[in-house]
């Protein structure tokens, strides 16, 4: 799940459903979403305001969230969120003894820039460190890189690295570095296969 929002609109929501049989609370709020030294981070911000602050969402039930842009000046570049929703306990019941695990839900927001461009400007860089794979991907164009589905190929299609479903953005002129064990050496020349923002790709990256 994520949320686009154009670059005058003001407002959206989305929909939270709980399909078990206890009612579900949580506290909701939305960070600043940048990427520093290939890696994510997050800072308090008050740009998007999420409400209400605090959800309960009923058995089988549902409950709307929605997010209010307090400016709608037009921004060159796109700007990124996280909308972050924390479980938190049942505030009818006791406090318990010993380890409670809570859910964290991390839902992307994206708000277009004043000229959105279709399509990322990516660059893939492939590096060997140690007993692991480092892939850097260096997002020069405007927009965000939803990647998903990746696999790290040499020679024959031979397997150096695979992960099934999401594995990360990388955001607008910013970059993004993940690191896979390398299990095995490559064998003639490398080649990415993935989903990038839904669509499938085969990238020879640049082998550092």
């Amino acid at each position: 799940m994520l949320v686009d929002l154009a670059p005058q609109q003001g407002a959206t929501g989305i929909q939270l459903r709980n399909p078990g049989a206890t009612p579900i609370y949580g506290q909701v709020r939305v960070y600043a979403w940048d990427q520093t030294q290939g890696e994510d981070v997050l800072t308090p911000t008050q740009d998007i305001q999420a409400s209400p602050p605090i959800i309960q969402v009923p058995p089988n039930g549902e409950q709307l969230v929605r997010l209010v842009r307090v400016g709608k000046e037009l921004a060159p570049l796109e700007k990124s969120y996280r909308l972050v929703i924390d479980e938190i306990p049942d505030p009818s019941t006791p406090l318990v003894n010993g380890v409670v695990l809570r859910m964290r839900y991390s839902v992307p927001v994206f708000v277009a820039g004043a000229t959105p461009e279709p399509a990322p400007e990516l660059a893939w860089h492939l590096s060997r460190q140690d007993k692991e794979w480092v892939l850097r991907l260096d997002n020069s164009g405007t927009r965000y890189a939803q990647v998903a589905s990746l696999q790290l190929l040499s020679g024959a299609d031979a397997p150096l690295a695979k992960v099934d479903g999401l594995l990360g953005y990388a955001l607008a002129r910013r970059e993004r570095q993940w690191r896979f064990p390398a299990k095995q050496d490559a064998a003639g020349q490398i080649r990415i296969r993935a989903l990038v923002n839904g669509s499938n790709v085969t990238i020879t990256p640049r082998v550092d």
